[in-house]
Formats: structure tokens, sequence, C-alpha cells
């Protein structure tokens, strides 16, 4: 993967090599991609980064993160 290579290269993911390897990964895989990126990116930034939000205001994308990984999880064991 492109983006894989770019980080190796960097030294470091940075966040749109992440959104760059999220889109084409939900290519090949799905739209469960995009969906467990953009939660886990909302979570990281407003829930951790600028403390805005509540632990009843991440439930649900802490869910959907959760979901993405065992997705992951079931392709990558198979």
């Amino acid at each position: 993967m492109a983006e894989y290579q770019q980080s190796l290269k960097e030294g470091r993911w940075y966040t749109y090599l992440l959104g760059k390897a999220s889109n084409a990964l939900a290519g090949k895989l799905g739209n469960w991609v995009l969906d467990g990126w953009s939660s886990a990116y909302f979570f990281h930034v407003w829930g951790f980064y600028e403390a805005k939000l509540t632990t009843a205001d991440i439930t649900s994308y802490i869910d959907r993160v959760k979901e993405m990984l065992n997705e992951a999880k079931k392709i990558l064991t198979n």
C-alpha cells in the first residue's frame, strides 16, 4: 500500500496518510473502514486532544471503532 510505504519513508503516520489509507482500504474492503476511521478520528480529536466530550458523548464512537477492529480481525485471520 502506497500510504504505508510513505509512512515508512516519513518515519511516522501523518493524519493525511491515515485518511488516504482508510479511503483506499474502504474501496477494497467496504465502507466500514471509513466509518471506523471517522469515528476514531472524531474520538481522538474531540475526546482526547480537545477534551470537549464526556464519556457519554463518545460511547457510540467507541462502539464503531470496536466494530471496525472486529471486522479487521475477521479479515486478517482468514
